[in-house]
């Protein structure tokens, strides 16, 4: 394990959180989100892993035994809190959105260029005979029988 957080280490990573022995799946994943949770509410990563590991102890449940938890150590910068990220979704939406706004007001403006905000005109100019609104009248068809 040490190799693994070696290598994380040695690319870039300010921190690892890595198990010393194997830990079943479900007992992971549930001290991973506890583990997350309270990295989520900004606490460093050394006290985020602390109150995950406490919340687990004071369970009163399963989980309680150290077998689910004390695996996990954390190694690298644990001081520090988590840098707060904006998810690619946000800036993708808003662009959406500013792009949705603009392409409204754009129709609006052509809708009113044209004469069309006063609907009544049309109905009224719709009314007009061919010859009242300066078109040729239709020709005629006659049938030779």
């Amino acid at each position: 394990m040490e190799a693994f957080t070696r290598a994380f280490l040695g690319a870039g990573a300010a921190a690892t959180v890595t198990s010393l022995w194997r830990v079943a799946d479900q007992p992971a994943a549930d001290f991973m989100q506890q583990f997350y949770y309270f990295l989520a509410q900004g606490q460093s990563k050394a006290k985020a892993l602390r109150a995950a590991k406490l919340s687990f102890l004071h369970s009163n449940s399963a989980l309680a035994n150290p077998r689910h938890w004390a695996a996990f150590v954390l190694y690298g910068d644990g001081w520090n809190p988590c840098a707060r990220v904006i998810p690619w979704s946000a800036p993708l939406i808003a662009a959406a959105l500013a792009i949705l706004v603009l392409w409204l007001a754009l129709r609006v403006q052509d809708y009113r260029s044209r004469g069309a905000a006063n609907p009544g005109r049309e109905l009224a100019f719709s009314r007009l005979s061919r010859a009242q609104r300066g078109l040729k009248a239709r020709p005629t068809c006659t049938r030779y029988g």
